[in-house]
């Protein structure tokens, strides 16, 4: 009983940052579009805040799990997909201005924030899983190609690493193979599969991918085509 009743009070205190630190991203994006820049860098620095400090509660898997914790579970894997969007309009929006760079809120690499990241760890183990052959070699059958695609490696922190030339984008399919449907860009190539691979669009034609190779938590890749693609 005092266990389910510590859960649901963690629970709560999830639930409740998230739902304040969604609330200042709009006030963000209402700000930037009243082409408030300062204003609203401050607000989505808030929101990356309030973003940490529900990744960093301190979570335990309960001994009888119910429905609050699969919900905790999304809440947390949707905070971690908007921080990497929202670290990226920031960068976006100091470009745009020609505003001077400052220090961006850094994630905390402790004890809490690795036992919440076991939901994104099972994730890309599940993906290191997966055999990538020579596709070269291999029967595919090509779904859709795009020759303009260009990947931008970003740090946990917003930073942006490297990014590509511009390269030819496909998507294919392998016969028999679980799964058969993979995304390559050059020489990166990415198993998409229902229900386990993330992929987030934003809202700007991009696609932000965590990136499954790097030992950096957080560190995700952003691919950006110049015609519109939807997968």
């Amino acid at each position: 009983m005092e266990e389910k009743f510590e859960w649901s009070n963690t629970f709560d205190n999830i639930k409740n940052i998230h739902d304040a630190a969604y609330r200042c991203i709009e006030k963000a994006i209402t700000l930037e579009e009243n082409e408030k820049p300062i204003e609203a860098l401050d607000k989505y620095k808030e929101g990356i805040d309030l973003i940490d400090q529900a990744l960093n509660i301190r979570v335990s898997y309960p001994n009888e799990p119910d429905s609050t914790w699969h919900k905790a579970c999304d809440l947390i894997h949707k905070l971690k997909q908007t921080r990497a969007e929202v670290l990226t309009r920031i960068n976006c929006l100091k470009s745009k201005h020609d505003l001077p760079p400052e220090s961006l809120p850094h994630k905390e690499n402790n004890q809490n924030a690795e036992v919440l990241s076991v939901t994104y760890r099972d994730l890309a183990v599940a993906l290191r899983d997966v055999t990538v052959r020579d596709f070269r070699n291999s029967d595919v059958s090509i779904i859709y190609t795009n020759n303009e695609a260009k990947l931008y490696y970003i740090s946990s922190d917003g930073t942006v690493l490297s990014t590509s030339d511009y390269q030819e984008l496909k998507i294919f399919g392998i016969e028999g193979d679980v799964p058969n449907i993979f995304l390559q860009v050059g020489n990166w190539v990415y198993p998409l599969v229902p229900g386990v691979s993330p992929c987030y669009k934003t809202e700007y034609n991009g696609f932000i991918f965590p990136d499954i190779h790097s030992h950096v938590e957080g560190n995700t890749l952003r691919l950006l085509i110049r015609l519109t693609c939807c997968f």
